[in-house]
């Protein structure tokens, strides 16, 4: 019984693992990915942020200095922090 208790817990460890890091990296990776991918060509302008985050444990999301301009023209959309709770 002692070995697959600790392929459970290995198991679970790996799952927990992946999900941190998914949540704290994959998804500020895919908010910036998605916006250039997908939001860009629709409103036919440049996407920047400074700086996203995600709390996968408490489901915060923020982004800092998102920015919605085209080149050379003052910005569409110019938000400071956004955050969810």
């Amino acid at each position: 019984m002692g070995k697959k208790l600790w392929i459970t817990t290995g198991i679970i460890g790996a799952l927990a693992a992946a999900y941190t890091a998914g949540g704290f990296l994959g998804v500020p990776y895919g908010v910036n990915w998605a916006l250039k991918k997908y939001a860009e060509p629709i409103v036919g302008r440049t996407i920047t942020t400074q700086e996203v985050k995600f709390n996968p444990f408490t489901l915060q999301f923020s982004v800092k200095g998102l920015n919605v301009q085209k080149d050379g023209e003052p910005p569409l959309l110019s938000v400071g922090y956004l955050k969810t709770k």
